[in-house]
């Protein structure tokens, strides 16, 4: 029988940091999205208007829709990971844990723990 306090506390940490790691690629794609949209704001008309300048063609291609669908796929993810994905990584960590402490008691990880919380009190 495998303690299910140490299953939930090895998926809220496998969970929390893909979050977390998700969110920070969201943000960053934001950011950047952000950052060109006030070059092409910033960046100077050409001197003809027929012929724009390759600043501009350059950055007008980074602003395209693959932004977007990028944006959207991470966004889904982290909805699957926050109402679906949990339960598969709670089925693998359970499995590993299984695996892992039924040959070994988990007396001496509690002994541990109690340790760790005196010297914190």
């Amino acid at each position: 029988m495998v303690d299910t306090g140490l299953v939930r506390t090895l998926t809220l940490i496998y969970s929390l940091s893909l979050l977390v790691l998700l969110s920070r690629i969201q943000f960053n794609l934001l950011g950047r999205q952000a950052y060109v949209a006030s070059i092409l704001a910033l960046a100077p008309e050409s001197r003809t208007a027929s012929e724009p300048s390759v600043q501009q063609i350059r950055l007008r291609e980074e602003t395209g829709w693959g932004d977007l669908e990028l944006q959207r796929s991470f966004l889904s993810f982290s909805w699957w990971l926050v109402h679906r994905g949990w339960k598969t990584i709670m089925t693998r960590v359970n499995a590993a844990v299984e695996e892992v402490f039924n040959k070994y008691p988990l007396t001496w990880l509690y002994e541990l723990i109690g340790v760790c919380r005196l010297r914190i009190l």
